[in-house]
């Protein structure tokens, strides 16, 4: 088992201990084989961490149902493969539209929204991603995607790795930063509020 592998399972089991809604609805996960296979049509190649995220699980819940099922940090929902594929065509396309429309702002989407972006979870207003135009094609850069914040902010990850994400939301679990309440909703501050103010 890899590092990074026993951190997802450390990350599953305070989840449940905790008895957050989304340990009761992970999703089984993908064959290495699938999420190369799926990404590589939406032209990404993923790293091996995220094949290993999706080698976990598949999301959880229903994206289109309760988000709660899905809420991995407070505000930080995980999707299945499909969903979020689709959601980085749209987001893509979305930005697209945005330059259109502000041709003397920004000189392409990728100001916005670096192509080498997969979101990974959804957040409130943006999404947790990972860079998948690093060099090393085992770890993968992630990016607190708001899609209010500054330009300047995004373009730099919040975390080197996604080993390094996952220990620190167990982290918060474990410290008392993040709390579920008894419906399984989980409670805390913004999945980077110690990096920045949000507006």
């Amino acid at each position: 088992m890899s590092k990074f592998a026993e951190s997802l399972v450390e990350l599953e089991n305070t989840l449940r201990s905790a008895r957050a809604a989304v340990a009761g609805h992970f999703r089984p996960g993908l064959e290495e084989l699938a999420t190369r296979s799926r990404l590589d049509q939406v032209g990404l190649v993923p790293s091996d961490e995220v094949v290993e995220w999706f080698g976990w699980h598949n999301g959880a819940g229903d994206p289109n149902a309760n988000l709660r099922n899905c809420e991995l940090a407070p505000g930080v929902y995980i999707f299945d493969l499909e969903t979020l594929c689709q959601e980085y065509l749209d987001t893509r396309r979305d930005f697209d539209g945005v330059t259109q429309d502000l041709p003397g702002q920004w000189s392409d989407a990728s100001d916005l929204w670096s192509p080498s972006w997969f979101p990974l979870a959804r957040l409130d207003a943006g999404y947790v991603a990972v860079d998948l135009a690093g060099e090393s094609m085992s770890t993968s850069p992630v990016h607190a995607g708001w899609f209010d914040a500054d330009p300047e902010y995004k373009v730099h990850p919040q975390w080197p790795t996604l080993d390094v994400f996952v220990q620190e939301l167990t982290r918060r679990y474990e410290q008392g930063t993040y709390e579920v309440d008894p419906d399984g909703h989980v409670r805390g501050p913004d999945v980077d509020a110690d990096l920045r103010e949000r507006p």
